[in-house]
C-alpha cells in the first residue's frame, strides 16, 4: 500500500575532495497516486522566541482597526439574506458567523472564535473550537437545506498572515461548494474509484494498515484516527480521519470536543518546534458516505517573522509537487506526547 522510491545524489562539499551521497525519497500517495518528496533539510527556520515574539507589535497595532473585534463587528461585517438566516448572522456562544466579504463561491462565510483579538498558538480553549465548529455546522445545514446543488464543504483556518490569512483575529472560513475545489474532487473521485475496484473504503483500509504498522499512528480517540500522512503535501503535516463519518455536520458535541483537543495538541507540537503559523482544513463530502471518510488536515507554515524562508518553493509552485524535509514517521513520534498531555 505504501510505495516509495529511494533516490541518491552525489556532490562534493565545499572545501572537500571526496564525494558525498545525499539521500531523498519519492513517496506515492496510496489514494491519488500523487508523488511528494522527502528531501534533506533545506535549512531550518529560525525558531520563534515565544517570550518575545517578533509579531507582538503588529498584533498590538492591528487591534486598533480590526473589523472582527466585537466592538466593531456589527458595523464592519456583512449579513446574510433572510433565506439563509432571518437574523443576518449565526451566533453560538462567543462565535459569530457572517458572509465572507470576498467570497470564493456561492456560499462563503467567516466565523470568529471569541472577542479576544489574538490567541497564541497552542493556547486556544477547546470550547472556542467547539463553539465555532458548532456555529459553522448551523450555517452549513442552512445552506444544504436551501440549495440542493451544494455537494461538498470545507471548514478551514489560516493562522497568522504567513499562512495566507489577512487578519490576526482568530477565525475559520466556511465554504459550501456547488463547484468543489480540485482537492475535494480528487478526494471524491479517488475514493469512489477505490471503492468500485476493491469493494471497500480506502479510508477503512488506511486506518487498518496504519494501526497495524504504528509507524505514523499518533492516537485513536472517539472515532478519530490521528496520524501523519505517508506522502505529505506540507510541512509537519498531521491528519485526523473519521472512522465512520463523511461530513462534519454529523459530528456530535462530544466528537467536536475531541477534535478540538486534538487540534490544540498539534498546535502545541508546532509551538514546541518553534513554529507559529499553520493551516487547518476539514473536508466534507456527504454524498460519498460509502467510499469517503471525513478528513482533517493540519500543516505548519512559514514562521511569521520578517524575511523568513517561505515553505513553498519552485518545486511546489512551478513543478506541482510537494517537497518537505521531515519524515512523517518521526513527526508522528514527536506529536504523540502532546496528545498524551491532553
Amino acid at each position: 500500500m505504501f510505495e516509495k522510491i529511494e533516490v541518491e545524489s552525489k556532490l562534493i562539499p565545499a572545501g572537500k575532495s571526496k564525494a558525498q551521497r545525499i539521500k531523498s525519497e519519492i513517496r506515492i500517495d496510496p489514494l491519488t497516486g500523487r508523488t511528494s518528496r522527502i528531501t534533506a533539510s533545506r535549512g531550518n527556520d529560525t525558531p520563534i522566541n515565544f517570550d518575545d515574539p517578533p509579531y507582538r507589535e503588529h498584533v498590538r497595532n492591528s487591534e486598533k482597526t480590526c473589523p472582527f473585534c466585537y466592538e466593531r463587528l456589527e458595523k464592519t461585517t456583512p449579513t446574510f439574506p433572510k433565506e439563509i438566516t432571518p437574523e443576518g448572522r449565526f451566533v453560538y456562544n462567543n462565535s459569530i458567523l457572517f458572509p465572507n466579504l470576498n467570497p470564493y463561491g456561492r456560499y462563503s462565510a467567516v466565523a470568529t472564535f471569541s472577542p479576544t483579538h489574538f490567541i497564541e498558538i497552542g493556547s486556544f480553549d477547546p470550547d472556542m473550537y467547539v463553539d465555532t465548529f458548532t456555529n459553522s455546522i448551523s450555517y452549513l445545514n442552512a445552506v444544504f437545506t436551501h440549495d440542493e446543488e451544494v455537494t461538498a464543504s470545507a471548514v478551514t483556518q489560516n493562522y497568522l498572515p504567513s499562512s495566507g490569512g489577512t487578519l490576526i483575529h482568530p477565525h475559520l472560513q466556511i465554504n459550501a461548494f456547488v463547484n468543489p475545489t480540485n482537492y475535494l474532487k480528487e478526494l471524491e473521485v479517488s475514493s469512489r474509484n477505490y471503492f468500485i475496484n476493491e469493494s471497500s473504503s480506502y479510508w477503512d483500509r488506511l486506518i487498518e494498515e496504519e494501526t497495524e504498522r504504528g509507524e505514523r499512528l499518533i492516537s485513536i480517540r472517539d472515532g478519530l484516527v490521528w496520524l501523519t500522512p505517508f506522502a505529505p503535501r506540507g510541512f509537519l503535516e498531521v491528519w485526523a480521519v473519521s472512522q465512520d463519518l463523511a461530513d462534519i455536520r454529523d459530528m456530535q458535541a462530544s466528537l467536536l470536543r475531541s477534535l478540538a483537543e486534538g487540534i490544540i495538541a498539534v498546535q502545541r507540537y508546532y509551538k514546541d518546534k518553534g513554529k507559529n503559523s499553520f493551516n487547518l482544513a476539514a473536508y466534507s463530502i456527504p454524498k460519498a458516505s460509502l467510499s469517503y471518510r471525513l478528513l482533517i488536515r493540519m500543516m505548519a507554515r512559514t514562521n511569521y517573522v520578517p524575511w523568513e524562508r517561505n515553505d513553498r518553493s519552485y518545486f511546489e509552485v512551478m513543478l506541482g509537487e510537494a517537497a518537505t524535509d521531515e519524515f512523517p514517521e518521526r513527526i508522528a513520534q514527536d506529536v504523540k506526547k502532546f496528545f498524551q498531555e491532553g
